[in-house]
């Protein structure tokens, strides 16, 4: 694990994950494997494998609420949100590092989480 090959859990849709695989793939980044327990799944993903970071998009699942809640919880970060309803979060208000868009682009978040693991600024803004 490293800011040069960062392993990512995303929580999330097929499409938004199937378009952050592609560009993590080609970056040499590695996003894991979705779970069959949307909740639990993500929470041993994170306490297993110790990934760089974990991305979770707001799909309107309440699930999504619990897994960051619980990272939350364990101090996990970087947390990084897609949402067009950070209102919606409060709960979890000051637990994510970075909100973007719900349809940012992947390279757009990958290059948020390039920018948090290296400490450096990102290349779009």
């Amino acid at each position: 694990m490293s800011a040069d090959t960062p392993m990512i859990v995303f929580v999330g849709s097929d499409a938004q994950r199937a378009e952050l695989e592609s560009q993590a793939a080609y970056r040499s980044w590695y996003v894991f494997e979705p779970t069959e327990d949307a909740l639990f799944g993500p929470l041993a993903q994170v306490v297993t494998f110790f990934p760089d970071a974990v991305v979770v998009e707001d799909t309107g699942d309440p699930l999504q609420h619990e897994v960051a809640r619980h990272l939350a919880s364990i101090d996990f970060q970087p947390l990084v949100l897609l949402t067009d309803h950070p209102e919606a979060w409060r709960a979890e208000d000051g637990a994510f590092d970075v909100v973007l868009p719900r349809d940012a682009r992947a390279y757009e978040v990958l290059d948020a989480l390039r920018a948090l693991l290296q400490d450096a600024e990102p290349v779009c803004a």
